[in-house]
């Protein structure tokens, strides 16, 4: 006797020792580029699309902590959008690695 029904397998529970992937791979990062003068977020290279700002500033929330990086560790000049971003893309490394120390 046929019924015309068919049985498909449903797994029990779901397989939990394949890791998760992003879709969006390495872009995800912790951290935002924001405008010093309107706090907006940068997401391109340039002026900030609001008000024209030409410095900005790195905000993070580490460790149940806000923390603003306004100037290059470096030389101590205050940030523009693309040594923001190097900035932001060396943190987010160090925070894969299990190395980064706000405080360095």
């Amino acid at each position: 006797m046929e019924s015309g029904f068919t049985y498909s397998t449903i797994p029990a529970r779901a397989d939990r020792s394949k890791k998760l992937q992003s879709p969006y791979g390495e872009l995800i990062m912790t951290g935002t580029i924001r405008c010093s003068k309107c706090d907006t977020v940068i997401l391109k290279e340039g002026a900030c699309q609001k008000c024209g700002g030409l410095r900005c500033y790195i905000l993070i929330y580490w460790k149940k902590r806000i923390y603003k990086i306004r100037k290059d560790k470096k030389n101590g000049e205050p940030l523009q959008y693309l040594k923001a971003l190097d900035t932001l893309l060396e943190i987010n490394r160090q925070i894969r690695n299990k190395k980064f120390n706000i405080y360095d």
